[in-house]
């Protein structure tokens, strides 16, 4: 089952127009969304362990589309790099004029806010 679900959000993904703009910004509200999303207690805290561990790879926010005219939002990966590679784990949808981050499933394309992710992980991560 799981090899269905990651088969079908790698499609997905293929079929998802990215256009990756980095990790740094390239102006002043593209480095806001970024902050934002790297101060996320997640990230934070997964950091901290890894900077305890001495790990030399540390999860980044990457901004992979910005707002057009039908879509106000930035949608923001937060990743690690390998040896030239990403590695996408979480997606996410910012809404910068309100400072509203969303999760973003892309395999589902379902937006939820992050209060509904964060209790829908906890609750998978009982089971």
């Amino acid at each position: 089952m799981k090899k269905n679900g990651t088969i079908i959000g790698l499609l997905i993904l293929i079929c998802f127009k990215i256009n990756a703009q980095g990790c740094v910004g390239t102006n002043n509200q593209e480095r806001e969304v970024l902050k934002l999303v790297n101060s996320l207690p997640e990230v934070v805290k997964e950091n901290k362990y890894r900077k305890r561990a001495h790990s030399p790879i540390f999860l980044r926010a990457y901004i992979q589309n910005t707002p057009t005219k039908t879509d106000r939002h930035y949608y923001v990966t937060i990743s690690e790099e390998k040896e030239g590679r990403l590695f996408t784990y979480d997606w996410y949808k910012v809404d910068i004029r309100k400072h509203l981050i969303s999760y973003y499933d892309v395999i589902n394309d379902k937006t939820m806010s992050l209060k509904e992710w964060r209790a829908q992980r906890d609750h998978q991560s009982k089971k």
